[in-house]
């Protein structure tokens, strides 16, 4: 997809992977999946220059969805998000500057937010933006399920 990302990095699932790895995407699909591993690798080249992000959750089935707890209208359903850790880095400090980059410089994302096991951060999720209840949905920062000022 990009110098830094390949397709089959959006279709694991390190706990169920039998659940996703003979699923075959849709043209569409692929076509989003360009558009967030093109937003992906500009945050990584102008925030991080060589660390790695490693996907941990790009799209999912519906199973899949069901059986991480996932939301029933979550993006991820629609190939529109990923979660993912920058390698080296804190993941907490690693969204801050996800979050001070993305404000900067007005790039349109859906939702930037932290992934939480207990007091901590593990990961980031970030999406495409969206259209929910009638209206176009973009740049929308979470910390967990609670937007950030």
């Amino acid at each position: 997809l990009t110098p830094h990302f390949k397709l089959r990095e959006f279709f694991v699932s390190h706990d169920h992977p039998e659940l996703i790895e003979t699923f075959k995407p849709t043209l569409d699909g692929v076509v989003k999946l360009l558009w967030l591993s093109t937003l992906l690798e500009i945050i990584r080249g102008d925030v991080f220059s060589d660390n790695r992000f490693i996907i941990t959750s790009g799209y999912r089935t519906f199973k899949l969805n069901e059986r991480v707890g996932g939301s029933p209208t979550s993006q991820h359903l629609f190939y529109e998000a990923a979660d993912f850790r920058v390698e080296n880095y804190e993941q907490s400090t690693a969204f801050e500057n996800i979050r001070r980059y993305l404000t900067k410089t007005e790039i349109p994302f859906g939702q930037l937010k932290t992934i939480r096991k207990g007091e901590g951060t593990v990961g980031i999720h970030l999406s495409l933006p969206f259209v929910r209840d009638g209206g176009l949905r973009k740049n929308e920062v979470l910390d967990g399920d609670k937007e950030i000022a």
